[in-house]
């Protein structure tokens, strides 16, 4: 997220959440919420997205591109650099002229895109637009939903496709890498500390960390409402359709029915 463009967007993909921004390569303030996923599957599978023309070998320079956007990536911050690479080499290389759609409203989400060069807009109100450094569409893997917004290019340029076999396999890793920290976050919270340990244990090992900075939206009160958030670290702002604010801290549970967006301070 390190680039000219406005800060990074990855657009939700049918969850009808809005647009969050990746973790930028200067920022001070980030947040990491756990999130459970009712129905979550990580041997989920669908069908792929027409291909495009790619190429598998991945040049030194962009692999400092994706090496970068995946260390500040919202879900894939805790890997190291090997597992960086592991998931480099599944990319594809996708060419886009203006004009080309990367995928379209409604569309079935199977895969998301790193982008190296060019602009691509989010078509909704208002529009956002990426860059080099941005993600998109890994929001409708993550939580199994059909892409939200038609994103579009307005400037010819490179992304990189990941399919959701790689990215499930990304997923079953950070879980294991996660599992110690959410469990234990879990048994001294004073909500969920009255689970069992066994109960516990099925909660942790679905979840998701995600690291958020200041003043990036979580979610809207125009979504699903497939999931939860539980704030471990930092603090968030919540506002209701009616315009009431009320500020949140670790250990919070976040419905769908609200507007989350974090507040400053280092915060996850």
């Amino acid at each position: 997220d390190s680039n000219p463009s406005p800060t990074g967007a990855a657009a939700s993909s049918g969850s009808r959440q809005p647009v969050e921004r990746m973790a930028s390569l200067k920022g001070m303030f980030h947040m990491r919420s756990l999130t459970a996923t009712l129905g979550w599957s990580a041997d989920s599978t669908t069908a792929r997205e027409p291909s495009f023309p790619s190429e598998m070998k991945v040049s030194s320079q962009s692999r400092r591109v994706l090496q970068d956007a995946l260390r500040h990536h919202f879900l894939f911050f805790a890997f190291g650099s090997r597992e960086r690479d592991t998931i480099i080499d599944g990319l594809d290389q996708v060419y886009f002229d203006v004009g080309d759609v990367v995928f379209y409203r409604s569309d079935k989400a199977v895969s998301c895109y790193f982008i190296e060069s060019g602009c691509f807009a989010v078509q909704r109100e208002p529009v956002e637009l990426l860059g080099p450094g941005n993600s998109v569409g890994e929001h409708g893997l993550l939580y199994h939903a059909d892409r939200d917004a038609t994103v579009k290019c307005v400037e010819a340029g490179t992304a990189w496709r990941l399919d959701e076999a790689v990215f499930w396999d990304a997923m079953r890793e950070l879980r294991e890498i996660h599992l110690p920290e959410v469990s234990r976050f879990l048994r001294g919270d004073r909500i969920f500390g009255n689970l069992g340990p066994e109960d516990c244990k099925v909660l942790a090992s679905n979840c998701s960390v995600q690291s958020f900075r200041r003043d990036e939206v979580l979610f809207s009160d125009d979504g699903s409402g497939l999931f939860m958030f539980v704030v471990m670290e930092g603090s968030v702002a919540v506002a209701d359709s009616f315009g009431n604010r009320v500020i949140q801290y670790a250990g919070s549970v976040l419905s769908w029915s609200l507007h989350v967006r974090s507040r400053a301070g280092d915060v996850r």
